[in-house]
């Protein structure tokens, strides 16, 4: 089957973009659209940086955040692959002190009210957020507050990955593992699980592991001080806004960090990030096995559930039609969805609005940069979807 874009059609996601920014519903964007490795649209346009007039430019660096996730969920997978780590053991056998773990004994998640595990909690309920961890910003409630006491999964915050997640094993879980969704912490226990298998650390196992294979020459967990003036401002906005304003920053954009967060801390450029999407596209691009990453990308929540059905708590989207395999949400139902999209098509997103996606069957992916904090972010990311597939070809 031969694959397509309608020209015209292609063309409307930059001027869609470009709109955006000009409205000023963005401050600026990078946008990449791939069928197999071949790239058929590229666009950057807007500011990086509003208060200094800097323009997005190609080697502009951003936080990716959240889209570190994805590559703690590979990096677990082939120690997996290698047999160095089974996702269906008790996590204790790794990390002894999750062994006395407890959970929350009801809804109010009072951590004083909890119970022993029923069952032991494992690297399958991290990668796919089904462990019972959750954020400090998900709710109000004791567990919550005891996140923020320790400082859980702060990358700048006073303890080293090793003491916060043993920090961390010492608090409850809302929930017992495998019997809910909740978006969390648990890629930060991943990454922590990497450094213990590997015998490696977490920024040095993605060097040598990751980022050197794929030539991600420009990512890491820090950003040498003679590049951060490449780095976009992070900005906060309300839905629908046209005002930024900088983010606090808790210390210098692109300074080492206390702790390595698989869960939120990567840097990393438009042309970086998209050889791993690349790497992605290809079937794993041999940081994994293509059927490792069929397997990944699967619905692995239980009876084939949507993340509407069984999470938690709601994060800012409508996750109807949405599954979640092993660290990738999977699109289950477009019609549930309600976004143009494909059924099997694979993705993540990052809390500034950059996402990528994947689909398997047609070998079409897409990249998105940009640097705003703000419910509209999944608007964003489903406008991306619909432009994308909307110039498919007849």
């Amino acid at each position: 089957m031969t694959i397509a874009f309608d020209p015209h059609r292609l063309a409307q996601i930059s001027r869609c973009f470009r709109r955006a920014v000009d409205h000023g519903l963005l401050p600026g964007f990078d946008v990449r659209v791939n069928i197999g490795q071949s790239t058929v649209l590229e666009d950057h346009y807007g500011q990086r940086d509003l208060e200094r007039s800097l323009p997005v430019e190609a080697d502009t660096i951003y936080r990716v955040v959240s889209m570190t996730k994805p590559m703690t969920s590979v990096a677990t997978l082939m120690l997996y692959e290698r047999g160095l780590l089974d996702v269906r053991a008790p996590l204790s056998e790794y990390i002894p002190e999750f062994a006395a773990t407890s959970v929350c004994r009801t809804v109010a998640h009072d951590p004083d009210d909890v119970e022993p595990l029923q069952a032991p909690l494992t690297a399958w309920h991290l990668l796919t957020h089904t462990s019972g961890l959750t954020y400090n910003w998900a709710g109000e409630n004791g567990v919550n507050r005891l996140y923020q006491q320790f400082g859980i999964a702060e990358a700048y915050g006073k303890t080293d990955l090793a003491t916060n997640v043993t920090h961390l094993a010492g608090l409850p879980l809302l929930f017992q593992p495998g019997t809910a969704w909740n978006y969390s912490v648990s890629n930060d226990v991943l990454g922590r699980l990497v450094e213990i298998v590997s015998g490696s650390s977490l920024d040095q196992f993605f060097q040598s592991e990751l980022l050197d294979p794929l030539n991600m020459s420009q990512s890491g967990f820090s950003v040498p001080m003679p590049e951060r003036h490449r780095i976009a401002q992070f900005y906060g906005g309300q839905p629908g806004g046209t005002t930024f304003l900088p983010m606090p920053a808790t210390a210098d954009p692109g300074a080492e960090p206390v702790l390595l967060s698989g869960g939120g801390g990567l840097f990393s450029t438009m042309d970086d990030y998209q050889r791993f999407v690349l790497a992605l596209a290809a079937g794993g691009g041999g940081l994994i096995s293509p059927e490792t990453l069929k397997f990944a990308t699967s619905n692995h929540l239980p009876g084939g559930a949507d993340i509407a059905s069984f999470q938690r708590h709601g994060l800012e989207d409508d996750l109807s039609g949405l599954g979640f395999g092993l660290g990738f949400a999977v699109v289950t139902d477009p019609i549930a969805r309600r976004i143009l999209t494909r059924k099997g098509v694979y993705y993540w997103n990052g809390a500034g609005g950059t996402a990528f996606f994947v689909d398997p069957a047609s070998k079409i992916s897409a990249t998105f940069m940009m640097q705003v904090r703000s419910a509209s972010n999944t608007s964003w990311e489903a406008l991306l979807h619909r432009l994308v597939f909307a110039a498919l070809a007849d």
